[in-house]
């Protein structure tokens, strides 16, 4: 079990490493152009008028999503595309979603607005783990096996 899950976590470093390098210095340049294409007329549907922007940090959460599906052992090639693709269109639709919450928390962009930020927070915190979330929810027969495990050698299995 130890070797697995550092064997587990040398890959997600391996993956990662790179891939947010690649983000940080091309991809949210080149996505934000794609984003704003297509949430442009949603938010124009919705009412939002401005787009407030200060969330595009959030926008890297497809890096640990994307790195956990495609570490993750023993994931047929079906689950792991249609996890890949599914997930990533959650997130995309969460982003959305998240900056027109932003809208909702800070009226007219007002970043001292009383209250605003305890209906951020929590929105911040469910974007940094949705990542995981999605992660765990496509790939639950690796999780659920994996914490078996982890439960029996610490002694903190179930017991009849």
């Amino acid at each position: 079990m130890t070797t697995r899950a550092l064997v587990f976590a040398a890959k997600f470093i391996l993956v990662s490493v790179p891939l947010t390098w690649i983000w940080i210095e091309w991809g949210r340049w080149a996505y934000a152009p794609i984003f704003m294409a297509v949430s442009g007329p949603i938010y124009d549907f919705l009412g939002i008028e401005t787009f407030q922007g200060g969330v595009r940090e959030r926008y890297i959460n497809y890096i640990p999503f994307l790195v956990l599906m495609v570490v993750t052992p023993r994931l047929g090639w079906t689950r792991r595309i249609g996890g890949l693709l599914g997930g990533c269109l959650v997130i995309f639709v969460f982003q959305i979603a998240f900056n027109g919450w932003v809208q909702v928390a800070f009226p007219g962009g007002a970043r001292t607005a009383e209250g605003g930020f305890s209906l951020y927070f929590p929105a911040i915190l469910f974007s940094d783990a949705l990542p995981l979330i999605l992660w765990a929810l496509i790939c639950q027969d690796f999780v659920s096996n994996a914490a078996s495990e982890a439960f029996e050698k610490w002694g903190l299995a179930k017991r009849d």
